[in-house]
């Protein structure tokens, strides 16, 4: 009966991955809300994807309060450790698999492809937020 309150084996892999949770949703939810406003349209796909990026870099605020918060409640031992993982785990993988997609599209000469200066800067701007 005492298991209840004992905290995870794993403080810092459940911080993180709720810490992504809310980056995710808090991307997604801005996101889908600024194209139903008509904000960003959905037809201009480099145009929302870069939306995209940009909210999920700019929604790494919430998540970083979030997996802080209850990395502290159940006595995590290594805050610098959660800062690395939270900043590389999600936005890494995604920036990683945008710029993938990103250099088919230009391989293949599409319209849609996100020009280069875009991409320095959303790089710049996770590098200046995450790391």
């Amino acid at each position: 009966h005492a298991d209840v309150l004992r905290p995870p084996p794993g403080p810092l892999s459940l911080s993180c991955a709720l810490g992504a949770a809310v980056q995710l949703i808090c991307s997604g939810a801005v996101t889908l809300a600024l194209a139903l406003l008509g904000v960003i349209s959905p037809t201009a796909r480099g145009r929302l994807l870069t939306a995209a990026l940009l909210l999920l870099c700019l929604s790494a605020v919430p998540a970083g309060y979030v997996a802080a918060r209850l990395y502290r409640q159940i006595d995590g031992s290594h805050p610098y450790a959660l800062i690395g993982a939270l900043s590389f785990a999600l936005p890494g993988s995604v920036f990683a698999a945008f710029t993938a997609l990103d250099l088919v599209l230009w391989a293949r000469g599409a319209t849609s492809a996100v020009p280069l200066t875009t991409l320095l800067a959303l790089l710049l701007l996770w590098l200046g937020l995450h790391v």
